[in-house]
Parts: structure tokens; sequence; C-alpha cells
């Protein structure tokens, strides 16, 4: 799986660098003002700057205690280790968050799914970026598209939220309708994995909300049972029957 980290060098540049595969990695050095426009794994700061303000919701930030050389020079697997080791104690802090907001979070959903199906997929677009620590990830679901004068009726439509650190919604039925149809039969349960390449780090996870299909598509690293339970928990609890 190909994925980017960043060493800050100063107050000002950063070192980045995107390992391609196990053989190729491109090394930049970029504007520190650049950093919320790059789809960064990880961010590492030497521990002789005072970084404070760079504190980040989505984006996983921790100290590194070697030389910029040293992280310069680490090859893919370096690279992959340092980035897995980082990463799982960030997700483990997300996922204890979620499970300290799980109850006011579904109530919160489950308005949306009512009101404003869009902001509620988007909504739970960010809450399984943070649970799994995608580099990527897409959501295909079916959307309702209103009216627009009072002799027609609203429309049920499909769309796909998609994107690296923020979504994007745009109609999609001919992918959704293709992807809906080819995973129809295991599209039944409020949350299954259908396929997991962990050598190219890719996953798909076919769930339903009140009977209504969503496919999630994501590029992540690693995916342990506590984010399973939380997502499992967190989608169960979307169920109007849960009302």
């Amino acid at each position: 799986m190909e994925f980017s980290l960043a060493f800050i060098k100063s107050s000002q540049q950063m070192l980045v660098k995107n390992y391609i595969n196990a053989s190729s990695a491109e090394e930049s050095i970029v504007d520190l003002e650049e950093l919320d426009g790059l789809n960064l794994q990880g961010v590492f700061t030497s521990p002789s700057l005072e970084m404070d303000d760079l504190a980040s919701n989505d984006l996983m930030i921790r100290p590194f205690k070697e030389s910029e050389e040293i992280f310069s020079k680490m090859d893919y697997e370096q690279a992959k280790n340092l980035l897995l080791k980082n990463q799982s104690s960030w997700l483990l802090n997300n996922n204890l968050m979620l499970l300290e907001k799980l109850i006011p979070i579904t109530d919160h959903l489950k308005t949306l799914w009512i009101n404003d199906r869009q902001a509620f997929i988007e909504e739970l677009w960010n809450l399984i970026r943070l649970n799994l620590g995608t580099k990527s990830l897409k959501i295909v679901f079916n959307s309702i598209k209103k009216a627009e004068n009072e002799n027609e009726k609203d429309q049920l439509i499909k769309a796909m939220s998609e994107g690296e650190r923020k979504p994007q919604t745009t109609d999609q039925q001919a992918l959704g309708e293709a992807l809906m149809k080819q995973y129809d039969y295991q599209l039944e349960g409020n949350f299954e994995i259908a396929k997991h390449d962990q050598a190219n780090g890719q996953i798909i996870i076919l769930a339903t909300i009140n009977q209504s299909p969503i496919i999630i598509m994501a590029e992540l690293l690693q995916i342990n049972p506590l984010q399973k339970a939380l997502l499992t928990a967190l989608l169960d609890g979307l169920q109007s029957h849960r009302k």
C-alpha cells in the first residue's frame, strides 16, 4: 500500500516522503502552510520544536526522537513499522473517544438520517475515517433527491461520498446500481466485511441502515477487533428498532 509521511524540520518547512512500494519512494521539501492540503498518514516532529499549534483532530501528529537524516533514509518497511506503531495508539484514542460518546452520536445521526441524508453520510464518513484511520474512503448509499415543484415526488437516487481528509458527495447512479447489484445477496446485515486485501490495504464493508444498503470502500493499513466492534455497535445503534 502506498502511504505518505512528513517530518517537520522547522517552523516553516517539512520533509514529505511518499512510499510508493518496497522499492520506490519520493521525497520533497514542502512549506508547512500546505499541511492541511496534503493526504498524509502520519506527521512527525522533532522534540526540540515547539509545535503545540499543530494539534489536529483528524491528523496523526507524533514526536520523532531521531534526526531528519534518519527519517529521510528510512526504507519502506522501516517507515511502515513506524507508522503502524504510532497509528495504533492514535486509533485506540480515537475509538475510545467514540465509545465514550457513542449514544449521543447515534442519537444525532438518527435525526440527520431522517432530515438530511447527505449530511448524515458525511458525518458518518468522518467517524469511519477516524475509526479506521483510512487513507481514502468512499461510501455508496441511497440518497433522496427533493422534488423541485409540488407536482413531483422525491426521488431515491444512488450517491457517493468520497475523499481523503474531507468528503465530497456526488450523484453516482450507474456506479451505485452496479455495486449494489454486485453485493445484493450480502447486503442483509448491519455490518459485514465483504473483502479485505491486506497486501494492498483495501477493504469493502457492507452494511444496512433501516434496510437501506451502504457500501464502504477504503484504503487502510490495519483493522483490529476493537475497530470492528465499535463500527458494528455504531451501525447497529442507528437502526430504527433502537429508538
